[in-house]
């Protein structure tokens, strides 16, 4: 159960767009190089990409944290 609340909370359109970003990096990067504009560019999307999942995964726990929390009887401090 644990598991399948886990999926549901994924940005599934944001990884999928990582992962498409990752290969078409990666393809670049062999036929082009790293000193390809387009290759810089793409670089530089899925880094903020990544950032974008990160704040999100933290949000996420952050919200799981206080609702625990709550749910203790706890301060959320």
């Amino acid at each position: 159960m644990k598991a399948v609340n886990h999926v549901r909370n994924e940005n599934m359109d944001l990884l999928l767009e990582i992962y498409n970003l990752k290969m078409t990096l990666s393809d670049l990067y062999s036929k082009k190089g790293p000193a390809n504009g387009e290759y810089i560019s793409i670089s530089i999307k899925l880094d903020l990409l990544l950032k974008q999942y990160i704040e999100e995964k933290m949000t996420m726990l952050n919200d799981e944290l206080i609702e625990m929390q709550k749910q203790n009887g706890l301060s959320a401090s």
